[in-house]
């Protein structure tokens, strides 16, 4: 399927940010409220430009926010830290295949 990694890639970071707002909701969350508000919105805005709809494009962004995609996965103590951990290792493996 043509750009299945940007696809694959878009639903993980929305699941990943979902995940994030209901822990902050429930006031489980350790990081930072106005830090996990802000890198939300911040990676929320840039899914919403139409910029990263290939592959390519989706790798570099990977590239480049991945580390503020990390620090939005919930810690060890939640349920759904292993399952979005392993999904997470897996997109950046597979992002290295479309970004020299």
């Amino acid at each position: 399927m043509e750009n299945e990694f940007a696809n694959q890639a878009r639903k993980f970071i929305h699941s990943v940010i979902h995940t994030r707002q209901t822990l902050i909701r429930d006031k489980k969350s350790k990081l930072s409220h106005g830090l996990a508000e802000k890198t939300s919105s911040d990676l929320l805005h840039l899914l919403g430009t139409k910029a990263y709809r290939t592959n390519q494009l989706m790798a570099g962004f990977w590239h480049r926010k991945g580390a503020l995609i990390l620090q939005l996965l919930p810690g060890s103590d939640n349920s759904s830290h292993k399952e979005l951990m392993n999904k997470y290792h897996l997109l950046d493996l597979e992002s290295k295949l479309y970004w020299p």
